[in-house]
C-alpha cells in the first residue's frame, strides 16, 4: 500500500487542487446540459486535448526541465490529472458554449481560468517552475482558445466525402473533400505511397 502511495505522488505538496480541480471541471464537463457539442465532439475533444497535453509534458516538463509537478521522478495522480482531465475538460466546455458571437467573451474568460488554475498550483507548492513563467503559458492558453479550439471545432463538425477516382498518370489512386455547411474546405489526395494535403480556402469564419 505505501509502494502505491508513493508511486501515485500522494504525499506531494499541494496535490490536493489539481484532483479537485480537475474532477470538478471533469463531472461537469460530463453532466453540464450540451448546447454547441454533442458526446463524438466530446469524445474527440479529450482524446486530441488529451494527446497535445502530454506532448506538452513531454516537451517543457522532461525534455528541456522548465516545470515539476509534485515529485519530479514521480508521474503522479496530481500530474496525470493536469494533463489528461483539466486541459482536455476546460476546452469540451469552452466548445460547449463557444459561438461567434461569444467567441473574445470566452477567449479572455477561459485564458483567466486556466491561468488562475495554474496560479493556484504553483501558490500551494504542487507545481515549481524553473525557468516556465506565465510570459509563457498565458499567450499559449490565449492562441489555443483563440484558435486552436475554434479550428478544431470546425474540423469535427466537417463531413468526409470519399471517392474512388481513375489514377491520374498512374499516381493518384483516391480523393476525398471535407465539407462545411457544404463548401468544400479541404482536399485529401491519396497516392500510392504518401498522402497529399491541399488547403482550398479553410475559413476561420469565427
Amino acid at each position: 500500500m505505501s509502494s502505491l502511495s508513493k508511486n501515485l505522488d500522494l504525499h506531494a505538496q499541494g496535490n490536493w487542487l489539481p484532483i479537485s480541480v480537475g474532477l470538478l471541471l471533469f463531472l461537469y464537463a460530463l453532466f453540464m446540459p450540451k448546447k454547441e457539442i454533442g458526446w463524438r465532439d466530446l469524445y474527440i475533444t479529450f482524446g486530441v486535448i488529451g494527446y497535445f497535453a502530454w506532448i506538452g509534458d513531454s516537451l517543457f516538463a522532461k525534455m528541456f526541465d522548465l516545470v515539476d509537478f509534485g515529485n519530479p521522478n514521480i508521474t503522479g495522480i496530481g500530474e496525470f490529472i493536469s494533463y489528461s482531465l483539466i486541459p482536455s475538460s476546460l476546452s469540451v466546455i469552452f466548445l460547449n458554449y463557444f459561438k461567434k458571437t461569444n467567441k473574445w467573451i470566452l477567449v479572455i474568460i477561459f485564458t483567466i481560468i486556466a491561468t488562475l488554475v495554474e496560479w493556484g498550483m504553483r501558490k500551494v507548492g504542487y507545481i515549481k517552475p524553473h525557468g516556465w513563467s506565465f510570459f509563457f503559458s498565458i499567450p499559449l492558453y490565449f492562441v489555443v482558445f483563440s484558435f486552436f479550439l475554434p479550428l478544431h471545432k470546425k474540423f469535427i463538425n466537417c463531413k468526409f466525402q470519399f471517392r474512388n477516382i481513375p489514377p491520374k498518370r498512374g499516381a493518384y489512386l483516391q480523393t476525398g473533400d471535407y465539407k462545411c455547411n457544404n463548401e468544400k474546405t479541404l482536399r485529401v489526395e491519396i497516392s500510392e505511397h504518401f498522402f497529399i494535403v491541399c488547403f482550398l480556402g479553410l475559413h476561420d469564419g469565427a
